[in-house]
């Protein structure tokens, strides 16, 4: 398991605490934590569910088995390349620019699940160079997905999949990925040394 970051471990690991933490309420307090932590749309929104919804997850065991499956395998990827801290900081901004998606197309229900922030890691690793034909084929199957989730999105009006999330997670991974090659391109640190060096 060394070959697996220790952000990424951290990230999967909260995920599935907070998720044994809802079921073991559930059992023993008939407590349902999911209502305190899912995105809620309308009167009872609250800011803290934007980061909270991302790390929660419905009852059933396939939907957070599934969903830590695959970012475990992207995140792995994403996170050797833009480091610890940025890769942690990716995942509370896709959570957040998802749910403010699904917020502004709903005036009501809730919303739990990693899958924003997946959809969102998907997309940042479609621009990461890759040499083995098998992380090829994975990307095609990334645009494939991606397509997939915009068509049903436009196509199926009422859902208990989160398409819209999804698509809040693919525009949050294309803003973050424009970000940074901007920021490379320009390098305002860089400039901004100069600018210190000569006034100051």
């Amino acid at each position: 398991m060394k070959f697996i970051p220790k952000i990424v471990k951290w990230l999967i690991g909260i995920n599935i605490g907070i998720y044994v933490l809802t079921l073991s309420l559930i059992h023993s307090y008939n407590f349902n934590l999911i209502e305190v932590l899912a995105l809620q749309a309308g009167n009872d929104f609250k800011w803290y569910q934007l980061l909270t919804h991302s790390i929660t997850h419905s009852t059933h065991m396939g939907h957070i088995i599934g969903n830590m499956t695959f970012f475990l395998l992207f995140a792995i990827f994403v996170q050797k390349r833009i480091g610890p801290t940025t890769c942690l900081l990716l995942y509370v901004y896709t959570a957040i620019i998802s749910g403010l998606f699904w917020v502004g197309g709903h005036v009501g229900g809730g919303l739990v699940g990693a899958s924003g922030v997946l959809f969102g890691f998907m997309t940042v690793f479609l621009f990461i160079p890759v040499e083995k034909w098998f992380f090829k084929a994975l990307k095609i199957l990334v645009i494939f997905s991606i397509l997939q989730n915009i068509f049903k999105f436009l196509l199926i009006p009422f859902s208990y999949v989160a398409y819209d999330a999804h698509i809040g997670g693919v525009i949050a991974g294309l803003i973050w990925v424009a970000t940074s090659y901007a920021f490379k391109f320009i390098k305002p640190w860089e400039k901004l040394k100069i600018y210190l060096k000569k006034h100051l």
